[in-house]
């Protein structure tokens, strides 16, 4: 008996399993939580580092606009005759009733705005961090996914081998077989590169942090739309102090203090006396900076209004979405029933010797759903990120 035919094509098609997936087997950092590389990306963040330095300063400015300015001291005599006629006092700027009271107002305002403004990019930090987190834990599973349909592109290939070894050969089956070993490998290495992309970005921006599978992203962080609202009423509250500032500062009031020792020498007889100054700030006509200090608070009130209501529709999108996600993965997993069952049939008939085309269809089949599910968690976690983000409860929006 001659011994079995052996295709030339068959070290070919064999040589297109080499693109298929392996397992990685390179050290890795110990995975960490979500909420914990959502802290990670916060303290790489020079952002952050910037916005959280600048509450100390709006705190300086706050004391600086409460306390009073150091008085002068004034020293006069007559060159002339130097010493006849000397003068020393002091001299003490006395604010304009409510212009003080007006600037500690603003400057109270300028450290809710630093806090806002601090708070706002640590909630846009944790947001990215945490779509981030999703979508590397999306790309692990089409990692997973992939290799699940390279242990069926293998599992064709060689039953092509062996028909090809025994004289049966199909030529349009061996062809599909070969085509659907190329578009694993194809599909295989695009998911290879989205993980090694998903997971180095997430690690660039956490310090090389690496997140778990499974852990909830929980932080105690305010969330994006509070922060806008925030800082959209500190900037209203610091026109509205500018304005009430630039108003008073067109009412007459004492400017300044002076109190002084002064000495006149006449005719050899020497006079002491002790003055007082007053200073009186009059304003020109016409209110110019009041005016404009008026519309600059009226546009800042506006722009509040107006960013209140952009928030309160961000959040009906967000909710609208994660609905409709959420409502798409229900609708996968009420099919998990079958496809349990459809994973069952496939290892019965792998076990009895099932013909290897009807098996593999069913295993695709099988494949194909976990990665609409796949996809489907992957919306709702994003979903998830942007109703915290825009101010809203995850569980809000279980109807």
């Amino acid at each position: 008996m001659s011994p079995p035919r052996r295709s030339a094509r068959a070290p070919a098609l064999s040589a297109l399993w080499a693109l298929l997936p392996v397992a990685a087997s390179a050290q890795e950092p110990a995975p960490q939580t979500c909420g914990q590389v959502i802290q990670a990306a916060l303290e790489a963040s020079q952002a952050v580092a910037a916005a959280r330095a600048g509450v100390p300063v709006a705190r300086a400015q706050l004391d600086a606009a409460t306390a009073w300015e150091a008085p002068d001291l004034r020293v006069r005599d007559n060159l002339a005759a130097p010493g006849q006629e000397p003068r020393v006092g002091l001299r003490l700027a006395l604010p304009r009733w409510g212009v003080g009271a007006a600037l500690e107002r603003a400057a109270e305002q300028g450290v809710a705005l630093s806090l806002a403004e601090r708070a706002l990019l640590e909630a846009q930090v944790a947001h990215a961090a945490r779509l981030q987190v999703a979508a590397v834990r999306h790309a692990r599973r089409e990692v997973e996914l992939a290799q699940r349909a390279a242990e069926i592109a293998r599992t064709a290939a060689a039953d092509s081998a062996r028909a090809e070894s025994a004289g049966v050969a199909n030529g349009i089956a061996e062809t599909l077989t070969r085509l659907d070993t190329l578009s694993v490998g194809v599909e295989a290495e695009a998911a290879a590169a989205h993980h090694d992309a998903a997971e180095a970005t997430l690690a660039r921006h956490a310090s090389g942090a690496r997140v778990d599978d499974a852990s909830p992203c929980v932080t105690a962080l305010p969330n994006e739309a509070q922060a806008h609202q925030e800082r959209a009423r500190a900037l209203t509250g610091v026109a509205e102090a500018e304005r009430d500032e630039a108003v008073r500062g067109l009412w007459p009031w004492p400017s300044f203090f002076e109190l002084a020792w002064q000495r006149d020498e006449t005719g050899g007889e020497r006079t002491d006396r002790l003055l007082a100054e007053v200073g009186l700030a009059l304003s020109w006509p016409g209110g110019a900076a009041a005016s404009a200090a008026r519309a600059e608070a009226a546009q800042a009130s506006a722009q509040g209004q107006a960013d209140a209501q952009a928030a309160e529709r961000a959040l009906a999108d967000a909710h609208a979405a994660l609905r409709a996600a959420r409502a798409h993965l229900a609708r996968l997993d009420a099919q998990a029933p079958e496809l349990e069952r459809a994973a069952a049939l496939a290892d019965a008939a792998e076990r009895a010797g099932a013909p290897g085309a009807e098996l593999r269809a069913l295993r695709r089949k099988v494949l194909e759903h976990a990665k609409l599910r796949s996809a489907a968690v992957y919306a709702v976690e994003a979903a998830e990120a942007e109703v915290v983000g825009a101010g809203g409860a995850t569980d809000e929006v279980i109807q």
